[in-house]
């Protein structure tokens, strides 16, 4: 629920920034944008200062222990989640900014490719409901598995049928995103406790947003190289069932295995 507020966002925001765009040019959209932001700080402060306490510290001290940062980097479960998170939202960044380009190459209008890329915001917004809710009650790398399996069918289906196909693949790539940036800060705490919390959501979270900004490059390399998006759409989607597959071999909560030790140095005889 917390989590809502960029889907829906992600749902409003493209048809009126399509108008503004046909209205008064691009530049115009990014200053649109930019004093929504402005406006929206104020009241983001005002609420966050509402209920605002202190935790207090026999609370704190009650965290569960947790590996070490550099502990993490050698842990085999957290490489594995790494290599997930980052497969998963390459295959899906792409998509997510080439949508309209790809429609308007295609014969749409820029108005009818915004409202499908407003149902990759729907979808987020449902997929967090959803995926939050099972997550609760299914084995959460299962569920991430799940959800990018599907985006990997929508991208499939959006390279062999074409644009016919795009409204499905927003719909399914919306509702893996909504899985995946929600399940990293789920399986951090499960796996790894509290202690190190802060750190290790961190190095995972920034993976995934780097996999979102390789994405877009890869479709613009593949449109470039090929003039169509289909190789790299290709390309994305079998990125994605290679991040399902990681995700879904990941072990049981509670079976963190610890680094291996490093082998002592040998002393020479004397």
């Amino acid at each position: 629920l917390a989590l809502a507020g960029p889907g829906l966002a992600a749902l409003v925001a493209p048809p009126i920034l399509a108008r503004v765009i046909q209205a008064h040019g691009w530049r115009a959209g990014y200053q649109a944008m930019a004093l929504v932001t402005v406006l929206s700080a104020p009241v983001v402060l005002g609420l966050l200062s509402i209920g605002r306490r202190k935790v207090p510290a026999a609370a704190a001290a009650a965290a569960p222990a947790a590996l070490s940062l550099a502990g993490a980097l050698r842990n085999r479960i957290f490489l594995r989640l790494m290599g997930g998170f980052v497969l998963m939202s390459v295959g899906v960044g792409g998509l997510n900014l080439h949508m309209i380009p790809l429609l308007t190459d295609a014969g749409y209008s820029l108005g009818d490719a915004a409202k499908v890329q407003g149902l990759i915001g729907l979808s987020v917004l449902g997929g967090r409901l959803v995926m939050g809710y099972l997550v609760d009650r299914i084995f959460a790398p299962w569920v991430a598995a799940a959800a990018t399996s599907l985006a990997a069918l929508g991208l499939f289906a959006l390279a062999g049928v074409g644009p016919a196909a795009a409204p499905l693949a927003a719909i399914l790539i919306g509702l893996s995103m909504g899985a995946e940036g929600d399940i990293i800060g789920y399986v951090t705490a499960r796996y790894f406790g509290l202690a190190s919390y802060g750190q290790l959501y961190g190095l995972l979270f920034g993976a995934y947003t780097a996999g979102l900004g390789i994405g877009p490059f890869i479709l613009a390399l593949g449109e470039e190289a090929f003039g169509s998006y289909r190789p790299a759409l290709w390309i994305c989607g079998g990125l994605l069932l290679a991040g399902a597959a990681l995700m879904a071999g990941a072990p049981r909560f509670g079976a963190v295995v610890p680094p291996s030790p490093r082998p002592a140095p040998v002393l020479p005889s004397r």
